[in-house]
């Protein structure tokens, strides 16, 4: 059985994927903090890890459409984030 944030969480990614600002901002406040103090970890910046998890953000709106296929938003936001850091 699906624990029912994961459902809400996949029902954030189809609104958001569908351009759906209110589920974007809802998405950004359920992983902000979280993501913060992941890159503050990678870069010992608090600056930066805000500058960084803010490009982040922006990356993941501007392709929006393409977070009908994630699987894991978490993971795929970790990913993205390292990356981005490195």
């Amino acid at each position: 059985m699906l624990h029912s944030s994961f459902i809400n969480e996949k029902a954030l990614l189809m609104q958001v994927a569908e351009g759906d600002e209110q589920a974007f901002c809802e998405l950004f406040n359920l992983y902000h903090q979280q993501l913060c103090n992941h890159i503050f970890r990678l870069t010992d910046s608090v600056e930066l890890a805000e500058e960084i998890v803010s490009d982040v953000y922006l990356k993941i709106w501007m392709n929006h459409e393409v977070l009908t296929s994630v699987q894991n938003f978490r993971a795929y936001l970790y990913v993205v984030s390292k990356n981005h850091a490195l």
